[in-house]
């Protein structure tokens, strides 16, 4: 007996790509497989196993002969169709899977550029901490500056009011002792008296608190520059989290497609392998078809057909 072998068992079904290669093999190819085996099986093979060749006569054995034809024939066509539609499966399956390679090959381009771009956000990121900490730095230094500042236009502020303060005393002792040393006053005025109080200095405070609002100034500047850089810092932090986002789903996308790229190889050999399989039954078909075609009325009486079972 012919034994139709496909190896069909071993088909996993899992996801979309494979579902869909299952319905393929289903409606296109599996339909004349099992039409083909079908009348063989119930229209040649059983007919040979079951015809008593001793009481055929001429009328009987031509209509036997016409009906093996015939069956035969519907084999040769189903099995004929078969291999057109493995074919055609073999061709679609290898079709994508040249996509797939080459959807692989752009998605793994597309992560090494969004690699390559998160290395150069990084960089970045790292140049502007950078800067960042010596801004803080100078904010500190130039605190101090201003706060030194602050203190010398207080020390000046200090002297002047001072010096204020010993001429109006200064004022008042010449009016209590004018009559007394008035002839000696001249004598010992610049020796005791004038170095006493120290001089009203009006330009220093106005160099120091000039030197304050430069100090203040700089202090401004350079809490702008920290102010400047956490903003840089913070631009780079949210475009590195973007390119990692968009790079995890590259690589989802890559890793999904390597799969489809690992079902597809194994769709592809199991489909070569039906199309051969039927392609060699379709062979022996066409032989069977082309020996009923030259059996004779003696050749069938003598039984020398059932070689063919």
């Amino acid at each position: 007996m012919v034994v139709l072998l496909v190896p069909l068992a071993c088909l996993v079904f899992a996801d979309t790509q494979q579902e869909w290669y299952k319905v393929q093999i289903e409606t296109q190819v599996l339909p004349f497989y099992v039409l083909a085996y079908h009348n063989l099986q119930n229209h040649v093979l059983n007919e040979l196993l079951t015809v008593d060749a001793a009481s055929l006569d001429d009328t009987a054995v031509g209509q036997l002969v016409n009906r093996l034809y015939c069956a035969i024939r519907e084999v040769y066509n189903s099995l004929q169709q078969a291999v057109l539609a493995s074919e055609q499966l073999r061709v679609h399956v290898s079709d994508r899977l040249t996509s797939s390679v080459a959807q692989a090959s752009a998605y793994e381009q597309d992560v090494l550029d969004k690699e390559s771009a998160i290395s150069q956000v990084d960089q970045a990121l790292s140049g502007a901490l950078t800067q960042l900490a010596l801004a803080e730095h100078a904010v500190i230094e130039k605190e101090k500056a201003v706060a030194s500042a602050d203190q010398t236009v207080r020390d000046a502020e200090y002297a002047i009011e001072q010096a204020k303060k010993c001429r109006g005393k200064r004022s008042w002792f010449s009016q209590i002792t004018r009559p007394i040393v008035r002839p000696i006053e001249n004598a010992i005025k610049d020796v005791v008296i004038k170095p006493i109080c120290s001089v009203i200095n009006y330009g220093g405070i106005d160099n120091a608190k000039s030197r304050r609002n430069d100090a203040y100034n700089q202090l401004q500047s350079a809490r702008a520059q920290v102010e400047h850089y956490r903003q840089v810092g913070a631009g780079h932090r949210t475009t590195k989290e973007s390119l990692e986002i968009q790079l995890n789903g590259l690589r989802s996308l890559l890793a999904n497609i390597q799969v489809a790229f690992q079902v597809l190889q194994s769709e592809l050999t199991v489909t070569m392998n039906i199309a051969e399989e039927v392609r060699q039954m379709y062979k022996n078909e066409q032989s069977f078809h082309d020996t009923i075609l030259t059996i004779d009325q003696n050749f069938l009486m003598n039984n020398s057909f059932l070689f063919l079972i």
